[in-house]
Protein backbone atom coordinates (compact mmCIF):
# COMPACT_ATOMS: atom_id res chain seq x y z
CA UNK A 1 0.00 0.00 0.00
CA UNK A 2 1.08 3.16 -0.94
CA UNK A 3 1.86 6.78 0.66
CA UNK A 4 -1.93 8.07 -0.67
CA UNK A 5 -3.49 5.25 1.00
CA UNK A 6 -2.07 5.30 4.10
CA UNK A 7 -0.88 9.22 4.89
CA UNK A 8 -3.10 12.60 5.08
CA UNK A 9 -1.81 15.27 3.49
CA UNK A 10 0.10 17.36 6.69
CA UNK A 11 3.21 17.87 8.11
CA UNK A 12 3.71 14.60 10.26
CA UNK A 13 5.50 12.68 6.98
CA UNK A 14 8.00 14.60 7.65
CA UNK A 15 8.99 12.55 10.60
CA UNK A 16 9.66 15.99 12.70
CA UNK A 17 7.59 16.87 16.43
CA UNK A 18 5.21 19.53 16.35
CA UNK A 19 6.20 22.86 16.59
CA UNK A 20 3.96 25.75 18.96
CA UNK A 21 2.54 28.19 16.63
CA UNK A 22 2.11 30.80 19.33
CA UNK A 23 6.13 30.66 20.42
CA UNK A 24 7.35 29.51 17.04
CA UNK A 25 4.81 31.29 13.91
CA UNK A 26 2.34 33.16 14.78
CA UNK A 27 -0.04 32.67 12.45
CA UNK A 28 -2.53 35.44 11.73
CA UNK A 29 -5.17 33.21 10.26
CA UNK A 30 -4.88 30.22 12.40
CA UNK A 31 -6.89 30.82 15.59
CA UNK A 32 -7.47 26.93 15.51
CA UNK A 33 -4.84 25.11 14.69
CA UNK A 34 -1.99 25.58 16.96
CA UNK A 35 1.31 23.38 15.91
CA UNK A 36 3.49 23.12 12.58
CA UNK A 37 6.09 20.98 11.52
CA UNK A 38 9.70 22.36 10.05
CA UNK A 39 12.39 19.73 8.30
CA UNK A 40 15.08 21.31 8.43
CA UNK A 41 16.70 22.86 4.82
CA UNK A 42 13.86 21.47 3.29
CA UNK A 43 10.14 22.46 4.26
CA UNK A 44 8.12 23.85 6.80
CA UNK A 45 4.24 23.65 7.15
CA UNK A 46 2.25 26.77 7.51
CA UNK A 47 -0.03 26.71 11.02
CA UNK A 48 -2.79 27.78 8.48
CA UNK A 49 -1.62 25.10 5.94
CA UNK A 50 -1.74 22.10 8.68
CA UNK A 51 -5.80 23.47 9.71
CA UNK A 52 -6.83 23.35 6.22
CA UNK A 53 -5.57 19.65 5.24
CA UNK A 54 -6.88 18.72 8.76
CA UNK A 55 -9.78 20.04 9.84
CA UNK A 56 -11.35 22.17 6.78
CA UNK A 57 -11.47 19.24 4.68
CA UNK A 58 -11.31 16.64 7.17
CA UNK A 59 -10.68 12.89 5.59
CA UNK A 60 -11.03 14.75 2.17
CA UNK A 61 -7.48 15.08 0.81
CA UNK A 62 -4.84 12.78 1.23
CA UNK A 63 -0.94 12.62 -0.28
CA UNK A 64 1.97 12.99 1.36
CA UNK A 65 4.32 15.99 1.89
CA UNK A 66 7.63 14.56 1.36
CA UNK A 67 6.89 13.09 -2.02
CA UNK A 68 5.46 16.42 -3.11
CA UNK A 69 8.50 18.51 -1.93
CA UNK A 70 10.36 15.78 -4.05
CA UNK A 71 8.75 16.00 -7.23
CA UNK A 72 9.43 20.07 -6.68
CA UNK A 73 13.30 19.57 -6.94
CA UNK A 74 14.82 21.10 -9.70
CA UNK A 75 11.51 23.14 -10.73
CA UNK A 76 12.40 26.98 -11.40
CA UNK A 77 10.71 28.37 -8.17
CA UNK A 78 11.76 32.03 -7.63
CA UNK A 79 11.81 32.99 -3.92
CA UNK A 80 8.84 34.91 -2.10
CA UNK A 81 10.34 38.05 -1.19
CA UNK A 82 7.20 39.47 0.98
CA UNK A 83 4.17 38.13 2.29
CA UNK A 84 1.45 39.19 -0.83
CA UNK A 85 3.91 37.69 -3.46
CA UNK A 86 1.97 35.25 -5.46
CA UNK A 87 2.57 31.62 -4.20
CA UNK A 88 2.55 28.65 -6.60
CA UNK A 89 0.63 25.32 -6.27
CA UNK A 90 -0.11 21.99 -7.68
CA UNK A 91 -2.12 19.08 -6.86
CA UNK A 92 -1.98 17.37 -3.98
CA UNK A 93 -2.36 13.92 -4.98
CA UNK A 94 -2.49 12.41 -8.84
CA UNK A 95 -6.21 12.41 -8.88
CA UNK A 96 -7.01 14.59 -6.30
CA UNK A 97 -9.56 17.63 -6.39
CA UNK A 98 -7.46 19.45 -4.30
CA UNK A 99 -4.19 21.85 -4.64
CA UNK A 100 -1.99 22.51 -2.05
CA UNK A 101 0.06 26.20 -2.18
CA UNK A 102 3.08 26.87 -1.37
CA UNK A 103 6.34 29.61 -1.41
CA UNK A 104 9.65 29.12 -1.53
CA UNK A 105 11.39 31.17 1.11
CA UNK A 106 14.66 32.70 1.75
CA UNK A 107 16.56 31.96 5.64
CA UNK A 108 16.10 35.36 6.15
CA UNK A 109 12.75 36.50 4.93
CA UNK A 110 9.39 36.09 7.23
CA UNK A 111 7.16 33.60 6.94
CA UNK A 112 3.59 34.37 5.07
CA UNK A 113 1.25 35.48 7.28
CA UNK A 114 3.63 35.13 10.86
CA UNK A 115 3.04 37.84 13.42
CA UNK A 116 5.61 38.66 16.10
CA UNK A 117 5.54 34.94 17.75
CA UNK A 118 6.72 35.01 21.73
CA UNK A 119 9.74 33.18 21.43
CA UNK A 120 11.38 35.32 18.08
CA UNK A 121 12.60 38.35 19.28
CA UNK A 122 14.36 41.68 17.17
CA UNK A 123 17.84 42.96 18.66
CA UNK A 124 15.67 45.11 20.83
CA UNK A 125 14.31 42.26 22.50
CA UNK A 126 10.86 42.70 20.81
CA UNK A 127 8.50 39.82 19.07
CA UNK A 128 9.25 39.93 14.92
CA UNK A 129 7.51 37.59 12.47
CA UNK A 130 9.11 34.62 12.38
CA UNK A 131 12.14 33.54 9.85
CA UNK A 132 13.01 30.21 8.06
CA UNK A 133 16.62 30.84 9.91
CA UNK A 134 14.94 30.49 13.77
CA UNK A 135 13.64 27.34 12.84
CA UNK A 136 17.93 25.99 11.68
CA UNK A 137 17.24 26.29 8.15
CA UNK A 138 20.70 27.39 6.41
CA UNK A 139 18.99 27.92 3.35
CA UNK A 140 15.90 28.55 1.30
CA UNK A 141 12.63 26.45 2.02
CA UNK A 142 9.32 25.46 0.60
CA UNK A 143 6.50 26.79 3.11
CA UNK A 144 3.06 24.85 2.79
CA UNK A 145 0.99 27.35 2.69
CA UNK A 146 -3.07 26.80 2.14
CA UNK A 147 -5.44 24.04 0.48
CA UNK A 148 -7.24 24.89 -2.05
CA UNK A 149 -10.61 23.43 -3.77
CA UNK A 150 -10.28 22.53 -7.67
CA UNK A 151 -13.87 23.29 -8.59
CA UNK A 152 -13.83 26.76 -6.51
CA UNK A 153 -12.68 28.73 -9.27
CA UNK A 154 -13.41 32.16 -7.82
CA UNK A 155 -11.68 31.53 -5.20
CA UNK A 156 -8.25 30.13 -6.96
CA UNK A 157 -8.95 33.53 -9.68
CA UNK A 158 -9.49 35.54 -5.66
CA UNK A 159 -5.46 34.77 -4.84
CA UNK A 160 -3.96 33.72 -7.99
CA UNK A 161 -5.17 36.10 -10.26
CA UNK A 162 -7.28 35.61 -13.56
CA UNK A 163 -4.81 33.24 -14.69
CA UNK A 164 -4.58 30.60 -11.85
CA UNK A 165 -2.94 28.17 -14.24
CA UNK A 166 0.12 30.41 -14.95
CA UNK A 167 1.05 28.97 -11.33
CA UNK A 168 0.54 25.26 -11.32
CA UNK A 169 3.46 23.75 -11.09
CA UNK A 170 2.21 20.23 -12.84
CA UNK A 171 4.46 17.62 -10.71
CA UNK A 172 2.78 14.62 -11.47
CA UNK A 173 2.45 15.67 -15.14
CA UNK A 174 1.73 18.08 -18.09
CA UNK A 175 -2.04 16.80 -17.31
CA UNK A 176 -2.48 18.74 -14.30
CA UNK A 177 -3.06 21.90 -16.16
CA UNK A 178 -5.69 20.10 -18.45
CA UNK A 179 -7.15 19.06 -15.54
CA UNK A 180 -7.52 22.46 -13.09
CA UNK A 181 -8.77 23.95 -17.19
CA UNK A 182 -11.23 21.51 -16.96
CA UNK A 183 -12.18 21.54 -13.68
CA UNK A 184 -12.36 25.78 -13.46
CA UNK A 185 -14.25 25.41 -17.04
CA UNK A 186 -16.81 23.20 -15.42
CA UNK A 187 -17.29 25.63 -12.83
CA UNK A 188 -17.56 28.77 -14.93
CA UNK A 189 -20.42 27.58 -17.48
CA UNK A 190 -22.51 25.12 -15.00
CA UNK A 191 -26.28 26.17 -14.30
CA UNK A 192 -26.59 25.12 -10.63
CA UNK A 193 -30.29 25.13 -10.41
CA UNK A 194 -30.18 22.91 -13.68
CA UNK A 195 -27.75 20.74 -12.45
CA UNK A 196 -29.77 19.77 -8.91
CA UNK A 197 -32.76 19.42 -10.58
CA UNK A 198 -30.98 15.98 -11.91
CA UNK A 199 -30.36 14.79 -8.68
CA UNK A 200 -34.17 13.30 -7.69
CA UNK A 201 -34.07 11.33 -10.93
CA UNK A 202 -30.53 10.32 -10.65
CA UNK A 203 -31.21 8.70 -6.83
CA UNK A 204 -34.68 7.45 -8.36
CA UNK A 205 -32.89 5.61 -10.99
CA UNK A 206 -29.83 4.51 -8.68
CA UNK A 207 -32.99 3.43 -5.93
CA UNK A 208 -34.45 1.20 -8.73
CA UNK A 209 -31.57 -0.86 -9.72
CA UNK A 210 -30.15 -1.60 -6.28
CA UNK A 211 -33.66 -3.25 -5.88
CA UNK A 212 -33.28 -4.89 -9.04
CA UNK A 213 -30.01 -6.31 -7.84
CA UNK A 214 -31.29 -7.12 -4.23
CA UNK A 215 -33.86 -9.21 -6.16
CA UNK A 216 -31.21 -10.89 -8.31
CA UNK A 217 -28.65 -11.63 -5.22
CA UNK A 218 -31.44 -13.40 -3.83
CA UNK A 219 -32.03 -16.10 -7.02
CA UNK A 220 -28.39 -16.36 -7.43
CA UNK A 221 -28.39 -17.61 -3.67
CA UNK A 222 -31.49 -19.90 -4.01
CA UNK A 223 -29.90 -21.54 -7.20
CA UNK A 224 -29.54 -25.20 -6.41
CA UNK A 225 -25.69 -26.34 -7.20
CA UNK A 226 -24.50 -29.05 -8.77
CA UNK A 227 -21.02 -30.83 -9.22
CA UNK A 228 -21.72 -30.60 -12.90
CA UNK A 229 -24.47 -27.87 -13.85
CA UNK A 230 -27.40 -28.71 -16.61
CA UNK A 231 -26.76 -25.89 -18.95
CA UNK A 232 -29.75 -24.23 -19.09
CA UNK A 233 -29.19 -23.97 -15.07
CA UNK A 234 -25.68 -22.84 -16.10
CA UNK A 235 -27.25 -19.97 -19.01
CA UNK A 236 -29.48 -18.74 -16.38
CA UNK A 237 -26.48 -18.22 -13.53
CA UNK A 238 -23.97 -16.59 -15.82
CA UNK A 239 -27.01 -14.24 -17.08
CA UNK A 240 -28.32 -12.79 -13.55
CA UNK A 241 -24.13 -12.64 -12.84
CA UNK A 242 -23.89 -10.54 -15.85
CA UNK A 243 -26.51 -8.25 -14.91
CA UNK A 244 -25.58 -8.01 -11.23
CA UNK A 245 -22.25 -6.59 -12.47
CA UNK A 246 -24.01 -4.34 -14.91
CA UNK A 247 -26.02 -2.82 -12.20
CA UNK A 248 -22.79 -2.37 -10.43
CA UNK A 249 -21.38 0.09 -13.13
CA UNK A 250 -24.47 1.55 -13.63
CA UNK A 251 -25.00 2.45 -9.80
CA UNK A 252 -21.18 3.60 -9.54
CA UNK A 253 -21.72 5.59 -12.85
CA UNK A 254 -24.41 7.57 -11.03
CA UNK A 255 -22.71 7.68 -7.70
CA UNK A 256 -20.21 9.86 -9.68
CA UNK A 257 -22.47 11.90 -11.51
CA UNK A 258 -23.92 13.26 -7.96
CA UNK A 259 -20.41 13.60 -6.90
CA UNK A 260 -20.08 15.90 -9.99
CA UNK A 261 -22.72 17.53 -9.06
CA UNK A 262 -21.74 18.51 -5.84
CA UNK A 263 -18.38 19.33 -6.60
CA UNK A 264 -19.81 21.94 -9.89
CA UNK A 265 -22.67 23.39 -7.87
CA UNK A 266 -20.62 23.81 -4.66
CA UNK A 267 -20.90 27.54 -3.71
CA UNK A 268 -17.88 29.74 -5.00
CA UNK A 269 -15.63 30.91 -1.53
CA UNK A 270 -14.01 33.86 -4.10
CA UNK A 271 -14.74 36.07 -6.69
CA UNK A 272 -17.75 34.23 -8.77
CA UNK A 273 -18.19 35.64 -11.99
CA UNK A 274 -15.96 34.42 -14.77
CA UNK A 275 -13.11 36.55 -16.37
CA UNK A 276 -14.19 39.37 -18.37
CA UNK A 277 -14.84 39.40 -21.53
CA UNK A 278 -13.51 42.64 -24.19
CA UNK A 279 -16.47 44.14 -26.38
CA UNK A 280 -16.41 44.22 -29.97
CA UNK A 281 -16.10 47.71 -31.22
CA UNK A 282 -19.22 48.42 -33.90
Amino acid sequence: MGWFDILKLGGEDFGTPQINQDKYYGDRLSERKKFFHNLKDVATTRPHFEYSAKSKYKDIIQGNLREIRQKLEGQDLKSNTDDKATPYMAFSAPNSKYLVSFRKIEPDKNYTGSENPSEILDLRGSPRPAQPKDLGNTKSVILFDSVYYGYDAGRLRQVFGDSPLNWLIPIWGEGDKGRLSAMMRKKDQVNPIQELTKIPKLKASRDKLEAEQKKLLKILDKMPTFSVMPPWLSEQKKRTEDRILVIDSEIAKINDDLVEIGDITQRSKGKTSPPKRRRRRR
